[in-house]
């Protein structure tokens, strides 16, 4: 009995040594809340709840900052004009116009009554009128025309090298966008050519070319799409229809103005233990599992702990994320003073490349022509606008249209800024992959880390990623692989 005793008191002793060194068999949840945990109510957020919705899994809590539901579709309404813009995503991307049907987005419009706005076709360059600081139209400019085209038959050359090299890119040497293209003929030397560039790259990417990677920046396609422009609920309408299949009328399992601040898992599958903040008060919750739609920027940042912290090769793989700093000003006037027939966007050829490069008209997308120009900023001309009052910023606009058009440009009445580079919610419009990246980080991005499992845009494994429809299609495929693995 005393030798059983002593066997005892050894046994505890060994076991407050594993413990301290770190290496304790980690602890049950004392209780569970849900049978998952949706962290995230975007898109991704909540077609994974609806996918497992309809597997049979109703034991679901969706936690989501935001006091509403749509994470980076959102809209608002004007004040000045009233027109309903997106703040977000805008375009549903990627269309095939001989099959629109095979579009998941385009399917899910169709289901929830449509949703309004207008085809693009060659959206990138075929409406483009190009204007320098010098009130020259270059549209129909022969050097333009040429470097044009010579930039769309370097961009054909290497999807097509892409395309039969191989699919996997493990077999392929990743460099930056940068080398790539001048490997393949293009070195822009005049403010033509860094405006085409900016356009053709930058503006798609959300990053330059010395950023990039050549792998994962080229092989997305994007000459068809829908340019969103609803005005009775916005793009969100189609994240609001999924939710309304599966949750009812103020649904207590979806939590709104839930901030996660720490997030628990267990490297044994055994359950996720999350903490929040609601109204100032701090709350856990607990489930077998978990589907965590951050985004990239949040995931990089320390807005949330992770407890133990994510696996070193997922950490690796978030670190060759780029955050995409898109932004759109929405910039109202009390006339429209541009040919909205003729010029419905205009390409500022400056010689500072992306300095309010571009502006699309929404006078003849939308119904009474409304005097509103679009100016998108990318990476460090979107960061450092963040930093201007409206003030300022209306400033530099009507400067940079008064020296395509004429000082006869009017001062904007209004201007509207998002706030998705300085919003701890999001750090950013959506990703990019730096060079470097490779299929291998992509797997570890995509894996999940005990029953923590993860879902968004940054995610989906067929070159498709920073798109709505990419966020969608993550989502059910999260949702589908917790139900195989059987973590409900």
């Amino acid at each position: 009995m005393v030798a059983g005793v002593h066997q005892i008191q050894i046994l505890l002793v060994l076991s407050i040594i594993i413990g301290l060194n770190g290496n304790s068999v980690e602890p049950s949840c004392s209780k569970m809340d849900a049978d998952v945990l949706i962290l995230g109510a975007g898109m991704a957020g909540i077609s994974a709840a609806k996918t497992l919705s309809d597997a049979g899994v109703k034991n679901l809590i969706i936690l989501e900052g935001r006091s509403e539901i749509g994470g980076r579709i959102r809209s608002e309404v004007l004040e000045a004009t009233g027109v309903r813009v997106e703040l977000g995503a805008n375009w549903i991307e990627d269309l095939d116009p001989n099959n629109l049907n095979s579009h998941p987005l385009w399917q899910l419009a169709k289901q929830c009554g449509g949703l309004a706005g207008n085809f693009q076709d060659g959206v990138i360059f075929g409406p483009i009128h190009a204007f320098d600081d010098h009130k020259r139209n270059l549209t129909a400019n022969s050097t333009f025309l040429s470097r044009l085209n010579h930039w769309e038959n370097v961009g054909h050359d290497i999807k097509s090298y892409l395309t039969n090299a191989t699919k996997n890119h493990d077999h392929l040497l990743d460099v930056s966008a940068r080398q790539a293209l001048q490997q393949f003929g293009w070195v822009p030397e005049t403010a033509i050519d860094k405006a085409i560039e900016w356009l053709g790259f930058d503006w798609e990417c959300a990053c330059p070319p010395e950023n990039g990677s050549f792998l994962f920046s080229f092989p997305m396609s994007r000459d068809y799409m829908y340019f969103v422009t609803d005005q009775k609920q916005g793009y969100v309408k189609l994240v609001h229809c999924l939710a309304d299949s599966f949750l009812s009328p103020l649904d207590n399992r979806l939590h709104l103005g839930s901030t996660v601040q720490e997030v628990k898992w267990y490297s044994g599958d055994q359950c996720v233990c999350v903490t929040t903040i609601e109204s100032g008060v701090n709350k856990e919750y607990c489930a077998a599992s978990a589907v965590l739609t951050f985004a990239i920027g949040v995931l990089k940042s320390d807005h949330v702990v992770f407890n133990p912290p994510l696996p070193s090769p997922k950490l690796e793989a978030i670190s060759k994320i780029g955050d995409g700093y898109y932004l759109k000003l929405f910039v109202e006037f009390s006339e429209v003073f541009w040919d909205k027939d003729k010029v419905p966007t205009i390409l500022h050829v400056s010689s500072n490349k992306g300095y309010y490069a571009h502006f699309q008209s929404l006078a003849q997308n939308l119904p009474g022509n409304p005097p509103i120009l679009i100016a998108t900023l990318i990476g460090e001309y979107a960061i450092k606008a963040y930093t201007l009052s409206n003030s300022q910023i209306k400033s530099q606009v009507t400067e940079v249209l008064r020296n395509i058009f004429g000082p006869s440009v009017p001062e904007p009445i209004a201007i509207t800024v998002p706030d998705w580079g300085v919003n701890s919610l999001y750090n950013g419009m959506y990703s990019y992959r730096s060079y470097g990246f490779t299929q291998s980080d992509l797997d570890a991005l995509r894996i999940n880390a005990g029953s923590l499992y993860f879902a968004g845009e940054a995610l989906v494994n067929d070159g498709e990623y920073g798109f709505v429809h990419s966020a969608l299609k993550s989502g059910i495929e999260t949702a589908e692989e917790i139900l195989k693995r059987g973590h409900v």
